[in-house]
């Protein structure tokens, strides 16, 4: 018998080939590989992933526990682990601020089952 853990991840998988056509590329620059050249200049590298963007106002928590004002959520149906020092570059071409990241924890694999990530 399978146990719940199964099922959302059965669920998450459903739901991103559901939207897959919904999802827009977003950039995604993760903090982990960014390395530092010679003269101290941080060198990023990109990957650009499908994910839901959405544009719209909400308060979130920042990570200090402050109440603060995302502009756009995006929400990746795949597991990705974001830091919030990590960049995100919109299809737009915007690139704003993490203000919060939130995700649930797949406990057999240690990946997040989805991830969402507000933008200030």
């Amino acid at each position: 018998m399978s146990g719940f853990a199964d099922l959302v991840r059965d669920c998450v998988a459903i739901a991103n080939d559901l939207t897959s056509t919904l999802q827009a590329n977003v950039t995604h620059y993760p903090w982990l590989s960014a390395t530092k050249d010679s003269y101290g200049k941080v060198t990023w590298v990109a990957v650009v992933r499908p994910a839901l963007v959405e544009e719209r106002t909400r308060l979130v928590r920042n990570q200090q526990g402050e109440h603060v004002v995302a502009t756009c959520t995006v929400t990746f149906l795949v597991p990705v682990a974001v830091d919030p020092r990590d960049r995100i570059v919109l299809p737009s071409g915007r690139e704003t601020p993490i203000m919060n990241v939130s995700d649930l924890v797949d406990p057999d694999t240690k990946l997040p089952y989805m991830t969402q990530v507000a933008l200030a």
